[in-house]
């Protein structure tokens, strides 16, 4: 059985193969940089470039360039996937209080409590947080360990 080729001899697995490791290459890489807001040069990097390599690679018909434009669009779409799953604590959101040693937290149990053995998790949705004589509407969920069964 064949596969399917396009005009220049390329396969799908002779596409597939750059994209995914593209993509693989650029996963492993963000784990020391996650941003949910990369640097415009960067998004102009991997799309303009990518995008050149295989319009130029397709034309003139040359496998190493048409596979280098597709393994840099792999590249682009996982740091769009990182970038958009990234998340970034604010003022607004509970987890940007977390180095803070006293604080009193208020809400709502927002799931069935998790009984265990020894102690009882309740998730907390949180509304308020008050610490240093303030308080601040905040969101987020916190989950509470109650060890006084």
């Amino acid at each position: 059985m064949d596969r399917p080729r396009t005009s220049n001899g390329l396969t799908t697995s002779n596409l597939s193969i750059p994209f995914l490791t593209g993509f693989l290459i650029a996963i492993f890489a963000s784990q020391w940089w996650q941003s949910a807001h990369y640097p415009f040069v960067l998004w102009v990097f991997f799309a303009g470039l990518g995008g050149i390599s295989l319009v130029v690679g397709i034309m003139a018909r040359t496998r190493t360039i048409t596979q280098a434009g597709v393994f840099l669009l792999g590249c682009l779409l996982a740091i769009a996937t990182v970038a958009r799953t990234t998340h970034v604590p604010d003022v607004h959101t509970v987890d940007a209080y977390v180095p803070m040693k006293n604080a009193v937290i208020t809400g709502i149990i927002s799931d069935a409590p998790d009984k265990r053995e020894k102690m009882i998790l309740y998730t907390v949705a949180t509304e308020s947080l008050s610490a240093n004589g303030q308080t601040v509407a905040v969101s987020g969920h916190v989950l509470v360990t109650d060890f006084g069964l």
